[in-house]
């Protein structure tokens, strides 16, 4: 049997969160200024701080939370902060959330893809849905000194006679490596992996090592603005396709998100109607000019070995 205090904090719980008792929770509980403090705004702080509700001194701190906010609100208001360009942006962008989840996402959370659309997803896609080829091999880097790129180019031309041939391609790394790294690993990279990039070597080691596909290929020079670079396949994996059990749970939220996108446009779409969009091209094009072969991005920073 329940116990009589347990049950009144049952009876005193119900009541409060029902919600058929709109009276008592827009009852004003306290005012600052004009503006009034409810219940429910008062139930709202206690629960967001973690307050007890069936406790007075643990009420009352909510309480003295509630108008500890509207007091700096009213004085920050009264300072005119409201009006600052970053707040407003801050007010709009949660209007705008707000406006989004009333109606986008709550219409949204209804649907479910069926498992023919789930499925022609994944028959449409199948190639979006694999493990990434892998490989590994010995990796050979030689600077490029300033004033003396032949002589790193007769290097590497050497090194990779040797690195073709030798049977320990350590061997090749400690005689020809500028890397101190690859002298003490005997050059085995980590696997490179596809759609990957790599965090210590140029994108063009990683895709080199990646095209080779018999242990023992070989590549090289790979050249780069302060190295040249050789490489030896010892391993090399395939991409793989995922079977569709494995998948299509992601589909599921795949699709979930694209119909969540079809919706949003839609619904912008259709606001155009009252709030009518105007592009003046000439000041667009005069504030965001195309580039030109001077004013490209920025470039790339070098690679380093």
């Amino acid at each position: 049997m329940m116990p009589k205090y347990l049950f009144q904090r049952v009876l005193l719980a119900g009541f409060w969160f029902c919600s058929n008792c709109f009276t008592v929770k827009s009852a004003e509980v306290a005012k600052v200024g004009e503006v009034p403090i409810t219940a429910e705004t008062l139930n709202q702080t206690i629960a967001r701080e973690g307050y007890n509700i069936f406790d007075a001194g643990s009420v009352r701190k909510g309480l003295d939370d509630a108008i500890r906010f509207e007091l700096l609100a009213a004085e920050a208001k009264k300072l005119g902060l409201d009006q600052d360009p970053a707040v407003a942006r801050q007010i709009k962008e949660l209007l705008v959330q707000r406006l989004i989840a009333e109606k986008v996402d709550k219409p949204l959370a209804v649907y479910r893809a069926t498992p023919a659309e789930v499925q022609a997803y994944f028959q449409a896609h199948t190639n979006e849905f694999h493990r990434p080829a892998l490989a590994r091999g010995t990796v050979i880097t030689i600077l490029i000194s300033q004033g003396k790129e032949a002589e790193a180019q007769s290097k590497a031309a050497m090194a990779l006679q040797e690195l073709k041939t030798s049977l320990k391609p350590e061997s090749v790394v400690r005689a020809y490596s500028d890397d101190p790294g690859e002298k003490v690993d005997g050059g085995l990279s980590n696997f490179f992996i596809q759609g990957q990039p790599s965090r210590r070597y140029p994108q063009a080691v990683a895709d080199a090592m990646l095209a080779l596909k018999s242990r023992g290929d070989t590549a090289g020079p790979i050249v780069s603005p302060r190295a040249l670079y050789l490489i030896k396949l010892t391993e090399h994996r395939d991409a793989q396709p995922l079977p569709y059990e494995q998948v299509k749970a992601e589909i599921y939220k795949r699709l979930q998100r694209e119909q969540r996108e079809k919706l949003l446009a839609e619904f912008t779409e259709s606001l155009k109607q009252e709030f009518p969009v105007t592009v003046d091209e000439a000041q667009l094009k005069a504030a965001f000019p195309a580039p030109t072969a001077q004013s490209g991005p920025p470039p790339k920073p070098m690679d380093t070995p």
